[in-house]
């Protein structure tokens, strides 16, 4: 299955003017806390 370029780009251009390391800390902490982890402290690689 061939995903459409056009479409693509343009959601990975809005990730990008987000802000990427905004958005990887905001969806695991959403989701921990969503689903009531609690944590002390977390690691974040993004490599």
């Amino acid at each position: 299955m061939r995903l459409p370029c056009e479409p693509l780009g343009r959601v990975l251009d809005k990730l990008y003017d987000a802000g990427l390391t905004e958005i990887f800390i905001r969806v695991p902490l959403s989701a921990a806390d969503r689903f009531g982890v609690k944590m002390d402290s977390f690691h974040l690689d993004s490599s």
